[in-house]
């Protein structure tokens, strides 16, 4: 029994011993690690040249195209490389013959700065960008830009928001800590919609007096009856096609009543003048309306009964119609500095001529606004 047990245990020993001494001689095969990002974009550089890709970080970025390239692996970015964009991209530069262009780009960290120009020039110019997809109006600005031309979506979804974020930053550190005025008007667009029109700027106590408005504005605070008659007669007729088309069937020479812009008071006098080269009509079609419709059509008739209403139109129109005139002309760009500064005499002048106490107190504001203009008196 002894015996066989040390066989046994020699013959364990050798098997053992061979085992080992056959592990030696295989070769161990060890898992196959995985490149980094970065080492296999750079290889994607080494092997199409730096000219063609940028590597940033964990990004393949195509220089003649301006995009990111998808480069998990190779093949992906050999179909980029077939790509009619690409082909074109290369075409142009090699026709063109500017190398140097190549190294002009933008990193991919960054938006395109051409795109970023593009957008905000057609925006500027109202251009819908849209327009942008005209294979006409792109092959035009490829051939002379010798950039690629990007899709409407791209510039929408990419950039508007970007110009629309450096418009609020110009107009913050416009305003700064000053306070402002705002003006916001309702218009409807080509489809019918309301849209708001909003006018921002800054108050400024050394900046020019808007000194007629001032004027025209005083006008109007003495001569309440006359801004009841324009208010009465415009709600008659707005929002009202029946009573419209009265009017234009009654007098289709004339205008329908004017709306004037109340923080425009120049308006508001050309609408007296109005009233009193039209009396007799406006006031004949007022009576054919039926007052109870609307309140305003009643108040309207009740002004017009007023006898000194006709001869108060006739005052105004022959003594402050002319201050809308002149705030017109000084509205004109490019005018002389002389000629701003002749408006401004003649104006003072014609407001000095009646002599009541309501035209001396007119007067007398055009007079303070004129004072508070410190420069003016210098250049005049």
């Amino acid at each position: 029994m002894s015996i066989r047990l040390f066989v046994s245990s020699v013959c364990l020993s050798c098997v053992v011993a061979s085992c080992v001494n056959k592990s030696l001689k295989l070769k161990i095969k060890m898992p196959k690690v995985k490149a980094n990002t970065s080492s296999r974009l750079l290889s994607y550089v080494s092997e199409f040249g730096s000219s063609v890709f940028l590597v940033d970080q964990s990004v393949l970025f195509c220089k003649l195209c301006e995009v990111k390239v998808s480069a998990e692996k190779r093949f992906t970015v050999l179909q980029h490389l077939k790509t009619e964009k690409h082909i074109k991209s290369v075409n142009r530069i090699d026709k063109s013959k500017k190398s140097q262009q190549l190294l002009e780009f933008n990193p991919p960290t960054k938006k395109c700065q051409f795109n970023k120009d593009l957008c905000e020039a057609m925006l500027f110019a109202n251009i819908p960008l849209y327009k942008i997809e005209n294979l006409k109006f792109k092959a035009f600005l490829q051939e002379y830009t010798g950039k690629e031309i990007p899709k409407e979506a791209t510039l929408r979804k990419g950039y508007v928001d970007d110009g629309y974020q450096d418009t609020l930053a110009k107009i913050r550190n416009c305003i700064s800590n000053n306070k402002i005025w705002v003006s916001i008007d309702e218009t409807t667009d080509v489809e019918g919609r309301f849209v708001a029109n909003v006018i921002i700027g800054v108050l400024r106590t050394d900046g020019p007096v808007h000194g007629f408005h001032r004027v025209a504005e005083e006008v109007r605070s003495y001569f309440n009856i006359i801004d009841q008659l324009i208010s009465s007669v415009k709600k008659a007729f707005l929002k009202a096609p029946t009573r419209s088309r009265i009017f234009k069937n009654e007098a289709p020479d004339i205008p329908m009543p004017p709306q004037p812009i109340l923080t425009r008071w120049g308006t508001w006098l050309d609408a007296a003048n109005y009233y009193c080269e039209n009396y007799e009509v406006i006031k004949n079609i007022i009576n054919k309306l039926d007052e109870n419709d609307a309140s305003s059509i009643k108040k309207a008739k009740d002004i017009f009964n007023n006898p000194n209403l006709k001869a108060t139109l006739a005052f105004i129109s022959s003594n402050y119609s002319f201050l809308s005139t002149y705030i017109t002309r000084l509205e004109k760009q490019n005018m002389m500095l002389s000629e701003s500064i002749s408006v401004v005499k003649i104006v003072k002048e014609k407001l000095q001529s009646p002599q009541g106490e309501k035209e001396k107190a007119i007067y007398k504001k055009l007079e303070n606004v004129l004072s508070k203009n410190k420069g003016f008196e210098i250049i005049e």
